[in-house]
């Protein structure tokens, strides 16, 4: 039997070799490149999430320091007002502002005030989306017992579902749009006796 063999050429060679450093290129992308890529992503990710979880902690954390401090004054005997004497707009701002953002996206519009005699009037707007009802619940607690005089007019929850596509639902959230009024007394004002009677916090 006659054993055929012959050398490559040098265009043959450098073609096999140009083939190897293709298909060693096309392994290291493949199985190298893009997992540390995928993995970069993921931890960026993992990152953002866990930056956002701890925003939310802060802020609740800000707003039971602030119940916390309310309630040490009270034991104190420093008790504070319920019908704040006008001009109490900031402060109803604040309070409003530092309670609202635990729950997520929202808005606040604060109408001018109205007055009548010594008392003041001023009616806001509060609309935000959370997660779930007993946020909405909290949040409702936090205003109907507040130490400024607050009256809830309306409130309307509205719950946003998302499917999947087997039809299932796959997270969900509410939608809240609520109006309310402060209500304020003049400096050395009468206060309004037909107001509801506060809550006795």
């Amino acid at each position: 039997m006659k054993s055929i063999t012959r050398n490559f050429s040098g265009k043959e060679k450098i073609i096999i070799a140009l083939m190897l450093v293709i298909l060693l290129i096309f392994a290291y992308s493949y199985f190298v490149d893009k997992p540390i890529k995928k993995d970069i992503e993921d931890q960026k990710q993992m990152q953002s999430d866990l930056q956002k979880e701890i925003d939310t902690a802060s802020s609740k954390i800000m707003v039971l320091q602030q119940m916390k401090k309310e309630l040490d004054e009270l034991n104190a005997g420093d008790k504070p007002t319920l019908m704040p004497p006008y001009n109490a707009s900031e402060r109803e701002r604040s309070f409003l502002a530092n309670i609202v953002k635990v729950t997520g996206d929202y808005t606040i519009s604060i109408a001018d005030c109205t007055r009548n005699g010594d008392q003041i009037r001023r009616q806001f707007t509060v609309s935000f989306t959370t997660e779930n009802y007993s946020q909405v619940v909290w949040f409702l607690t936090q205003i109907t017992k507040c130490t400024y005089r607050c009256v809830i007019n309306d409130a309307r929850c509205t719950i946003n579902r998302t499917k999947n596509e087997a039809g299932i639902d796959e997270e969900s959230s509410v939608a809240v749009t609520m109006t309310a009024t402060f209500f304020e007394t003049m400096v050395g004002g009468v206060p309004d006796e037909a107001l509801p009677s506060d809550t006795k916090r």
